[in-house]
């Protein structure tokens, strides 16, 4: 089981108090728990206040950078 499934199928003082022991959270991460306890915007909004009140911050995933080609040489 992965971290992210464990994450997102605790309750939510549960959720908070892991994320607040973490420190920060991947968006998805949060993403993934609003999707399975099927929160509304408002609900998520307030999640999301809570999180930041006790100091979590919510993180972008980082996305591997496409690898840079070298550049072709001019002729002219």
């Amino acid at each position: 089981m992965t971290e992210l499934t464990k994450l997102a199928e605790l309750e939510p003082r549960a959720f908070i108090e892991e994320a607040e022991a973490l420190g920060e959270l991947e968006e998805e991460t949060l993403e993934a728990y609003a999707l399975e306890h099927e929160l509304e915007e408002e609900e998520l909004a307030h999640l999301r206040a809570e999180l930041e009140e006790r100091g979590v911050e919510v993180i972008s995933a980082p996305h591997a950078e496409p690898a840079a080609r070298p550049a072709a040489p001019v002729s002219g």
